[in-house]
Order: C-alpha cells, then sequence, then structure tokens
C-alpha cells in the first residue's frame, strides 16, 4: 500500500467512524508527502469512535516533508485497539515540524501497543520528534515490551523523546521498553512525563544521549 500526495493528508489506512474489529495484518505500508503542502501524512489512522481494532504485524514507513508525520495515530475516542508486532518509522524531511512513530491523543483509552519496533528521525527545523506520544487524556492505556529508537533533527527548538506522555494521559503503564534517543536539539529525553499522574513506568531500559 503506497500513498504519494502533496496535498492535505495522505493515508497509508484510514479506520474511522464507528469501524470495529477490523484486522489490519502482515501489510507493507508506506505514505509519503511529495510536497509542504501537505499538512498531515500517517501510516495507519484510527479516528473517532473505533474499537476492537487490531493493527498487527505490519511494516509501516511515513515520511516526507508534511508538517506533521504519524507512523500509527489513534485519537477521538479510539479505545481497545491493539497495536502490536509492527515495524514502524516516521523520518521527517527539513519542513517537517513534528515526528511520530504512535500518538495517541484525544480520549484514546484502553489501547495495547506492545512489541513493536519504532524508529523516529527527526529533520532539520524546529519541530518535535517522539517514538510513543500519549497526550490529552489518553488513558489506560499499556505500552509493553517496544523497542524504540528516536533521532532528533537540529534544530534549536527540537524535542527529541523516546516516550513522552503529557496533559491529562493519566494511569496509563510503561513497561519494558527498550528506549534509545539521540538528539542535537535542545530537549532530548528518554521517558518525559508532563502535567499528569497516576502512570507507572517500571522494567524500562533507558539510554539518552544528547548532541552537539
Amino acid at each position: 500500500i503506497r500513498t504519494n500526495g502533496s496535498q492535505e493528508s495522505n493515508y497509508g489506512v484510514l479506520i474511522q467512524l464507528l469501524s470495529n474489529r477490523n484486522l489490519v495484518q502482515d501489510n507493507n505500508i508506506s505514505t509519503s508527502s511529495a510536497g509542504v503542502g501537505t499538512s498531515l501524512s500517517h501510516g495507519v489512522y484510527l479516528l473517532s469512535t473505533v474499537s476492537g481494532n487490531r493493527v498487527s504485524r505490519n511494516t509501516i514507513v511515513a515520511s516526507g516533508s508534511a508538517s506533521e508525520i504519524n507512523g500509527v495515530r489513534l485519537e477521538t475516542t479510539a479505545e481497545n485497539n491493539t497495536v502490536e508486532d509492527n515495524t514502524i518509522a516516521a523520518a521527517g524531511g527539513a519542513n517537517s515540524d513534528t515526528n511520530y512513530g504512535v500518538y495517541l491523543t484525544s480520549a484514546a483509552n484502553r489501547n495495547n501497543v506492545t512489541g513493536n519496533v519504532i524508529t523516529t528521525s527527526g529533520g532539520g527545523g524546529t519541530g518535535q520528534n517522539h517514538g510513543i506520544f500519549l497526550f490529552s487524556t489518553a488513558g489506560n492505556n499499556r505500552v509493553i515490551n517496544n523497542s524504540v529508537s528516536a533521532s532528533g533533527g537540529s534544530g534549536t527548538g527540537t524535542d527529541n523523546n523516546g516516550i513522552r506522555l503529557q496533559t491529562t494521559a493519566n494511569d496509563n503503564v510503561i513497561a519494558n521498553n527498550t528506549v534509545r534517543t539521540k538528539g542535537s536539539g535542545q530537549n532530548n529525553a528518554g521517558l518525559s512525563f508532563t502535567s499528569l499522574s497516576g502512570n507507572l513506568a517500571i522494567g524500562n531500559f533507558i539510554n539518552a544521549t544528547g548532541g552537539v
């Protein structure tokens, strides 16, 4: 599955609007934004009241010059879904603002993110680079046994995080992950918690290396 666009959004696989109990398995998925006008590029996107879906054993590559690049994104009451045993890469170009390997946001609750190999690499801009990001009421999720490698760009405002939880992403379990980050921007963290409560981080291996 390949998409290559230069307009508003690119999707490799889009599951949305009351789509439940679907299986996306053993696919090779590639999305690439061809121009800076492309605002979003998603390998797999689960959006708006979707439940019980499984994304398993896929190779997912999201790349290009979009303002936001997502390997896998779960958003807006995406609940009880499983993202497991995938190889996921999110690689932004020089003009990309934010790269996410796996991004859960806006009441993405009770999901399992397990056994994935996730690589993110940022461009030279001033954006953000995250292996796994849980944001804005993404709660009661399990992030377990993933291998995460995040390499940031050289911009002066770059945030580079292996696993980041922010803004009422509460009561999640982050366990037995291997996290390596290497950044040359301002902020570089293997595991980052901001404005939240009740999370458990246990048994993780974290190696965070700063750049120049």
